[in-house]
């Protein structure tokens, strides 16, 4: 079994991280360019981080079977290589949510609200009763 610090990593799957913080760079850069240091970039960066961890383990969580298919073996689905439990990624998915929130705060009650937002989408995309991801035309 790994901690929760390297489950965290694990889960963050860094090629899709590095995308969604190029993007988030991108919109911060529009329309005046970066600032030379921002410790809001680092905050959304920190949220972007945590709703992605909390997001991608209710999806381990629901598709484990799939998974099991589909990735036997990788190491980025800790929950079918054996190395995490379910309630490992239970509880990785609640200190995301609540990190993500916290990283959040500090930008405004705005970032908090889209923060919130997509933790609910992460939820819904992969849990029932929606579990959108089974809905092709939702997905």
């Amino acid at each position: 079994m790994i901690g929760l610090p390297a489950l965290s990593l694990r889960l963050l799957r860094f090629r899709v991280a590095a995308m969604v913080w190029t993007f988030m760079l991108l919109g911060a850069a529009w329309p005046d360019g970066l600032p030379a240091f921002s410790a809001d970039l680092l905050f959304a960066a920190c949220a972007l981080a945590a709703s992605y961890v909390a997001a991608t383990s209710v999806n381990d969580i629901a598709d484990v079977d799939v998974d099991r298919i589909n990735h036997p073996g990788d190491r980025a689905r800790p929950l079918v290589t054996g190395e995490a439990r379910e309630r490992d990624l239970w509880r990785l998915h609640v200190l995301g949510c609540v990190v993500a929130l916290l990283a959040a705060a500090p930008l405004g009650w705005g970032a908090v609200g889209v923060v919130a937002g997509s933790l609910v989408v992460g939820i819904a995309y992969s849990l029932p009763p929606l579990r959108v991801s089974y809905r092709t035309w939702l997905a």
